[in-house]
Parts: C-alpha cells; sequence; structure tokens
C-alpha cells in the first residue's frame, strides 16, 4: 500500500506542475523509487534509485531532458553519489573536509554546463564554497548547541564564538562578492562530452587501483 501511494504521488506530481518545482518533483521521485526498494527489500543502490527517479519524470515528462535545472541537479547528484562511493573518508577528524570536497565535486560536475549555457566559469563560487562550507556548518552547529544551553541560561558560554563565525561569514561572503570573479569562455558541445568522459574515466581508474589495493573486485555503479 505505502509503494502504491508514493508511487500515485510521484505520478501526480509528475502531472502536476502547477503544484511543485521541478527540484520537489526531483525529490519525490527519488523518495518513490527509495522507499519502494525499502520495502521490497531490495539493495538500496544511491546510483540506481537516482536513475529510477530520473526515468520515472522522463516517461510521464521527455521534455524535461533539455530543462536545465533537470539536467544540473541530476549530473550533480551523480558525480557526488560516485564520489562518495569512490572515496571513503573516516569520520569525525575529516567531517570539514569532506564538505569542502563535495563543493569542489559539484563544482567540477557542473562546470562544463554552466559554460555552455551561461558561457562563462565563475571561479569565485569554489573558493567560495571551499572557505565558506565548514564555517556554515560550524555556525549551524554551534546554533543548536546555543539554544540548548540557553534553556539553562548558558548559552553566554558560546555567544562570543558564535557571533564571531557569523561576522566571519559575513565578511568572506562580501569579499567574495565584490571580488566578482569569472572567465568568459563557452564549452562546445564536443567539449561538453570529452569533459565529462574524462571526468568518469578518472573516478573509475582512481576506483580502480583503490580495489586494487584493497585486494576487492572492482564493483562499477
Amino acid at each position: 500500500i505505502i509503494i502504491s501511494l508514493s508511487i500515485i504521488n510521484a505520478v501526480i506530481l509528475s502531472f502536476n506542475p502547477i503544484f511543485l518545482s521541478l527540484s520537489c518533483d526531483d525529490t519525490s521521485s527519488y523518495f518513490t523509487s527509495d522507499l519502494s526498494s525499502f520495502f521490497l527489500n531490495r539493495p538500496q543502490d544511491l546510483i540506481n534509485n537516482l536513475f529510477i527517479s530520473a526515468l520515472l519524470l522522463l516517461f510521464f515528462k521527455p521534455e524535461l531532458l533539455f530543462n536545465i535545472s533537470f539536467q544540473f541537479s541530476y549530473i550533480c547528484t551523480f558525480f557526488i553519489i560516485l564520489f562518495l562511493n569512490t572515496i571513503k573518508f573516516k569520520p569525525p577528524l575529516l567531517y570539514l573536509k569532506n564538505l569542502s570536497l563535495i563543493s569542489i565535486v559539484a563544482f567540477l560536475s557542473t562546470l562544463p554546463l554552466v559554460s555552455f549555457y551561461f558561457g562563462i566559469i565563475p571561479f569565485v563560487g569554489i573558493i567560495a564554497n571551499i572557505f565558506l562550507t565548514p564555517i556554515l556548518f560550524l555556525v549551524m552547529s554551534l546554533s543548536f548547541l546555543f539554544l540548548f544551553l540557553q534553556i539553562f541560561k548558558l548559552g553566554f558560554i558560546i555567544k562570543d564564538s558564535l557571533l564571531f563565525l557569523v561576522e566571519l561569514f559575513r565578511l568572506i561572503n562580501f569579499f567574495l562578492f565584490k571580488i566578482g570573479g569569472k572567465i568568459d569562455f563557452k564549452f562546445p558541445i564536443l567539449g561538453v562530452v570529452f569533459y565529462y568522459s574524462l571526468f568518469l574515466g578518472m573516478i573509475f581508474i582512481f576506483k580502480y587501483y583503490s580495489r586494487r589495493k584493497q585486494n576487492t573486485p572492482l564493483i562499477l555503479p
């Protein structure tokens, strides 16, 4: 029953773009595939669920294949999942480093699309993500801790640190906005295909040698 309801929900959302945006459709279809694999007692594979959700949307809306938002969201998510499945990190010391690396992967995976559609390469964005993402993580963590401590009237313990991080975040964001760095360059369509082929090849080569060091067979997603 739950599977049927989730599929019906995704179908309704696919037929009704008035109700929700494309990003909500993406989330709903992905949730449907993930929930179905759970209740069918099947191994939950993120790559498979991502492709199923994309096929579900394209089945009802084939024109989404040429939608910029659809291309950006699914390509970026695909490479982030592939990256996380390829390179394993040990928590918790490398957690902040992981956030920056994911930002780099998101930037590299969407770079040719940004260049192809908008004719620019905004290099300031990757710098902002590397520095601002860890700070934002600390701000959010301390904010929750502050709210908890404030229940016992102890929020003053970390209040100054939290305000300092917020001000640091604001200053870095303001500075990067003033720089506004970008390169005017447009990828040709063959360049986009070559870029993604090279990007995928590098990930699979890295995964292959990582598997060899562990003496385990290579399993492509």
